[in-house]
């Protein structure tokens, strides 16, 4: 009679389900730090890289921006939409991931899953999990993330290199003053999007949208 707990086959989660799972995160930590030793970020003072070397390089920064595009795409008038990608679709992805382990639960007596239920379910999977890829690459691959130290390394002084001496003061008052009072006076829009500020709200200066839009035009300064 198999036991509470038992695998099938006759397996139980310690130690045999727990000894593969050590096995395959053992793994994967250990591809991740060879490929971070041999694929390092240019960090070379004398030579830094040049902003735009950072595009096209995969980089974990990719899953971040990817959740952070409501601030790209929605300014203006549309800002109060961002709670939306922001908050309300990454609590649903994760609830969704949370509770997937209960649904697929099986209990005793309960027959099995058609082949045709199977396979609408794993379709579903698939497609959710193809969108947030296509998301991921298509909202990260431009981003010159990889070259942020051609402005910001030490040579270039506290603010732009190195942190100001006391962070928690900085960003509660000169970044607040400069977000309330350099709307437009920064990286301003021309032309044909110019004429829409007489009918949507003006975007701040480093704001969360600034922010997005300097991953991916930061501002070159000779």
């Amino acid at each position: 009679m198999k036991k509470e707990g038992e695998h099938k086959k006759g397996r139980r989660f310690y130690p045999h389900h727990l000894v593969q799972s050590t096995i395959m995160v053992a793994i994967i930590f250990a591809a991740l730090l060879i490929l971070s030793y041999y694929f390092r970020v240019p960090s070379d003072p004398l030579v830094p890289p040049m902003p735009d070397d950072g595009m096209y390089i995969p980089g974990p920064e990719w899953y971040s921006i990817f959740f952070f595009q409501p601030f790209w795409y929605l300014t203006g008038n549309l800002k109060k939409f961002q709670i939306i990608g922001t908050f309300f679709l990454p609590i649903i992805i994760f609830l969704s991931l949370l509770i997937l382990p209960f649904l697929h639960r099986k209990k005793e007596g309960k027959v099995k899953l058609s082949s045709s239920r199977k396979l609408i379910v794993s379709i579903s999977v698939l497609l959710v999990g193809l969108l947030i890829a296509v998301g991921t690459v298509k909202s990260g691959y431009h981003a010159k993330v990889h070259g942020c130290n051609s402005c910001h390394n030490a040579s270039m002084g506290v603010g732009m290199g190195m942190p100001p001496l006391d962070v928690g003061e900085f960003y509660r008052v000169n970044r607040q003053r400069q977000i309330s009072v350099g709307k437009y006076r920064a990286g301003k829009r021309v032309g044909e999007e110019e004429t829409l500020t007489l009918t949507r709200e003006a975007e701040g200066y480093k704001d969360a949208n600034w922010q997005m839009r300097h991953m991916y035009e930061p501002t070159f300064t000779w």
